[in-house]
């Protein structure tokens, strides 16, 4: 089967580029041939561009100057970043122009995962990830792990029934979302975020050659987070690590060391790490792909139900903190005890992806095992 994937891959963000590649990757294990589609969207990819005037003003002279002095020094580390970032999507995936949708159909298109359907990240309601787009009769659309804001306004799922009624299937990545489609008439089932689709062994292979040659500990934020880099800095006390931080923003607190980090630089942080902290999903998922003994810290407004569900699912609902303490420290730091993240969720979303790609005629096992 020739797949087709629409999703945020062109975005400067770890977790966004490595969802994609995974999908990409476990889709192309069932064997099947595989292309992402180039498909950048601007309102999208704003944040992460690389020289934005706005990152310079402000109404108040003394703040201008501090702006620009800041953003004169982050600049060059900013183009460094956009090519790490281009390198990987380059090499990693296959990509193929929008005009392939007609060109060379694809059997299936998959929409997902990320938050395509939030409409304040896409400026609306977009084409292509509401399956509004045109396409070859015989193309079939469907959402893999596909998500939105988490409080949708009232006339927001009151369309939910017409605008999603171009997709013949339709999966998501939060039970919660599935229960809210259920409630405006519309099947949907919750799966896994696509980073747990693949084993940890080919996320080892690809992180790659340890990067730090001294005991670290790897603090992960999409933005600054106040609290984690506290806490962060508590058990590096406590264990005696030094502390390598990586934001998705430049604007965080990053380590120099991870200015210019690539997604396979990411891996290597968390790989090699002898603990992690993290404040974001992802970083919680590549704690636990590598058995890192690791925390994941609350956000401030609560909008973290993945890593809470993700959590209470492998047995550690403890790892989820929102303070530190010696004590607690001191247990965290212990190896991190054996969990399966070969879930029900997970067992569901392989089952969802092989029903909706099986040729009837040729039906393949994955060559990737946990």
């Amino acid at each position: 089967m020739r797949v087709g994937i629409l999703t945020f891959h062109a975005a400067y963000n770890y977790g966004a580029v490595l969802q994609c590649y995974a999908l990409q990757t476990y889709i192309e294990s069932l064997g099947h041939d595989v292309n992402v589609i180039d498909y950048r969207l601007k309102p999208l990819l704003r944040v992460y561009k690389t020289f934005d005037i706005r990152r310079f003003l402000s109404s108040n002279p003394l703040r201008c100057w501090r702006k620009c002095l800041r953003e004169t020094r982050l600049l060059p580390w900013r183009w460094r970043r956009r090519d790490a970032f281009e390198a990987f999507i380059g090499s990693r995936l296959h990509l193929a122009s929008v005009d392939s949708i007609a060109e060379t159909p694809y059997d299936v298109i998959i929409v997902g995962s990320d938050q395509v359907w939030n409409t304040a990240l896409t400026d609306g309601y977009d084409p292509y990830y509401w399956a509004s787009f045109e396409h070859p009769d015989g193309t079939s659309v469907v959402a893999y792990a596909a998500s939105m804001e988490g409080d949708p306004s009232a006339d927001k799922r009151a369309q939910l029934s017409r605008r999603l009624r171009g997709f013949s299937r339709i999966s998501v990545r939060e039970a919660s979302l599935a229960a809210l489609l259920g409630e405006n008439h519309v099947a949907a089932v919750d799966v896994v975020d696509p980073t747990l689709l693949l084993p940890a062994s080919h996320w080892s292979a690809l992180a790659g050659e340890r990067l730090v040659t001294d005991d670290y500990l790897f603090l992960y934020e999409v933005n600054p987070h106040p609290q984690a880099e506290e806490i962060a800095r508590q058990i590096a006390r406590q264990l005696r690590l030094r502390v390598v931080t990586l934001a998705a923003l430049l604007e965080a607190n990053t380590t120099p060391l991870t200015f210019t980090a690539s997604p396979q630089t990411f891996l290597s942080l968390a790989r090699h790490a002898a603990f992690v902290v993290a404040s974001s999903f992802h970083g919680t998922v590549f704690a636990l792909q590598f058995r890192r003994p690791f925390v994941s810290v609350r956000s401030a407004s609560g909008l973290d139900s993945r890593v809470a569900n993700l959590l209470a699912q492998v047995g550690l609902q403890d790892r989820f903190v929102a303070d530190a303490d010696s004590e607690r420290i001191a247990k965290w730091a212990a190896p991190l005890p054996a969990v399966s993240l070969d879930t029900g969720a997970r067992r569901r979303s392989v089952a969802f992806l092989h029903e909706v790609l099986t040729d009837n005629n040729n039906e393949h096992e994955s060559s990737l095992h946990t």
